[in-house]
């Protein structure tokens, strides 16, 4: 990523010429104009307000919008990735599950959650109002409130109709930065929302189950109708009920015990490098 926009930012620099209704006649971009476009580029918002002003140029910057936004899309998922680790692993290593807490949290399966959705909301909130600040006082950006708030909405949703666009210096160095918070977090906002919604409804639907007998059903399969059971049934129920896991797989877990089992004298046992040489990704795929 860093590659490609280092090439692109030279080639719109030195290379390129554009028009604009910025300036007249044709020319290539200066520094903070070349990061306002690239912004545009990234983000999809395309005001329009610079183009090619040649043939090539067009062709040229068409191929590399189609590339830039693999190349961005791709790196965005792996911070992303990156990110939610860290956070699921700072948030989630402190808390010690403690004996007396079941195994299974139906607190978090009965509940839909909304936390996500209204976090995300405030920071889109929060974003679209220090656009709509800056659009209506920054001198020489010359637009009413109405205008300002029109803007901030057209270009946070990548609409970008062109009708407003940054018109100083320091406005596109703004919008180059501010364009892409405002479509991550209207981005960040509708995933939210989205799994939210289906969150809900996957809630609603499980709340309809009848979930004692469930268990029960669970209980029944894992120890054959004893009352007791012993410490393998318990992991088995355990991992029933905390995963899914039906007893078609289980079976199929014990079928692949008995081809891999050995007796001895010493009883039943399963040689390790049989594990790693059969249970391991073929060769050539890892």
């Amino acid at each position: 990523l860093i590659a490609w926009l280092a090439g692109v930012m030279f080639i719109f620099i030195a290379v390129i010429e554009f028009r604009s209704s910025h300036w007249e006649g044709y020319r290539s971009l200066t520094c903070v104009e070349a990061v306002y476009l690239l912004s545009q580029i990234l983000t999809t918002v395309g005001y329009g307000d610079i183009t090619p002003a040649h043939d090539l140029g067009e062709i040229w910057i068409g191929f590399h919008t189609i590339v830039g936004l693999c190349v961005y899309g791709s790196s965005l998922c792996e911070v992303v990735a990156i990110i939610d680790h860290r956070i699921r692993k700072a948030y989630y290593g402190r808390r010690a599950r403690q004996p007396n807490q079941q195994l299974k949290d139906w607190v978090a399966e009965l509940t839909a959650n909304q936390d996500e959705l209204f976090k995300n909301a405030l920071r889109f909130v929060i974003v679209a109002t220090l656009g709509v600040l800056f659009w209506y006082l920054y001198p020489g950006e010359d637009k009413t409130l109405f205008q300002a708030i029109y803007f901030s909405i057209i270009t946070m949703s990548t609409v970008g109709f062109g009708q407003f666009t940054a018109t100083t210096e320091g406005g596109k160095v703004f919008a180059a930065f501010w364009m892409l918070c405002g479509v991550g977090s209207l981005g960040a906002l509708m995933g939210s929302f989205i799994s939210t919604m289906a969150h809900e409804k996957k809630v609603e639907a499980r709340r309809r189950d009848d979930i004692p007998a469930e268990i029960a059903a669970i209980i029944q399969q894992v120890s054959w109708g004893h009352q007791k059971m012993t410490k393998a049934q318990f992991l088995k129920f355990a991992v029933m009920l905390k995963k899914g896991t039906s007893p078609s797989e289980f079976d199929f877990i014990e079928k692949r015990f008995e081809h891999y089992v050995i007796n001895a004298d010493d009883g039943r046992y399963v040689r390790r490098n049989s594990l790693v040489d059969e249970e391991g990704p073929p060769l050539g795929e890892h």
